[in-house]
């Protein structure tokens, strides 16, 4: 996956543990678990609209 490359590539890895990921399926969140992050999320369906619904859904925790 070329995020996880990127992140490795620029030492991102500690400055992801503080957020959370939002993924279109399982299959990226499968390769999102490669880097660690606050939350992995994952949208019930692989569009637009349901990941918006998702980040909408989990707004308020994302300030916490």
């Amino acid at each position: 996956m070329i995020l996880n490359e990127l992140i490795r590539k620029f030492s991102l890895q500690d400055s992801l543990k503080p957020v959370t990921a939002f993924c279109l399926s399982e299959i990226v969140a499968k390769e999102a678990s490669n880097t660690v992050w606050k939350k992995i999320l994952v949208s019930e369906k692989p569009t637009q609209k349901s990941i918006l619904a998702l980040a909408k859904k989990n707004s308020k925790s994302l300030l916490n």
